[in-house]
């Protein structure tokens, strides 16, 4: 483990390089939260639908221990969106808001496809991923949506 990449409501996401493997090496962010709990499993459930789903945050590894659920992730060495708007030496053209809007337009959609709402996208829950891209993380209070039903509103 290199160190903690940051703390949320739900967890502490630290930096790791993992050791061993095919994968020796890669640089991973691995979310822990407490185990048993609606966000969690639902995090959990969401990550593995969406595996290979475009401009989602992928789920490489998942694991349980003392009571803590860990959720390992590709690496995002760029931040987030919010990190990248509020660093003033980044600077944000017009051009790199439209391409960001578009894959985030494009993420939600293909979320609502393999069957989920996000319930928890703003700047913070889109990472800046290689080459640019934008990949959206967070899936806690994500909604499993039956098509043709309404979904349960987080704000009610």
């Amino acid at each position: 483990m290199i160190g903690r990449a940051g703390r949320g409501h739900y967890g502490t996401v630290h930096v790791l390089i993992k050791q061993g493997g095919e994968d020796d090496g890669t640089t991973y962010a691995m979310k822990d939260q407490p185990a048993k709990t609606d966000a969690a499993e639902t995090e959990l459930r969401t990550l593995q639908d969406v595996t290979g789903v475009p401009y989602q945050n992928q789920l490489h590894y998942a694991f349980e221990s003392n009571g803590q659920l860990s959720t390992v992730v590709e690496y995002s060495r760029y931040g987030t969106v919010g990190d990248r708007t509020r660093d003033r030496k980044f600077g944000v053209s017009v051009g790199v808001v439209r391409m960001c809007m578009a894959e985030l337009l494009v993420a939600v959609l293909e979320l609502y496809r393999a069957g989920y709402v996000h319930g928890g996208v703003h700047v913070e829950n889109i990472l800046v991923v290689s080459g640019g891209h934008i990949g959206l993380a967070d899936y806690g209070k994500a909604e499993s949506v039956d098509k043709g039903k309404n979904c349960r509103n987080h704000w009610d």
